[in-house]
């Protein structure tokens, strides 16, 4: 059985420059980094007191 395909369209804010979306993107990724050394500073903290 053959099956028709779709055609998926993205879905896109056109009022949204597309220079602005990469620089959210860019400082969400950099927070992302920021937050995972927060927790294995804090993690390595933690091991290093003995608990």
């Amino acid at each position: 059985m053959r099956r028709s395909t779709t055609t998926v369209q993205a879905v896109a804010a056109p009022s949204i420059p597309r220079g602005w979306i990469l620089i959210a993107a860019a400082i969400a990724s950099w927070m992302l980094v920021v937050a995972v050394f927060a927790a294995t500073t804090q993690l390595f903290g933690l091991v290093a007191s003995g608990f």
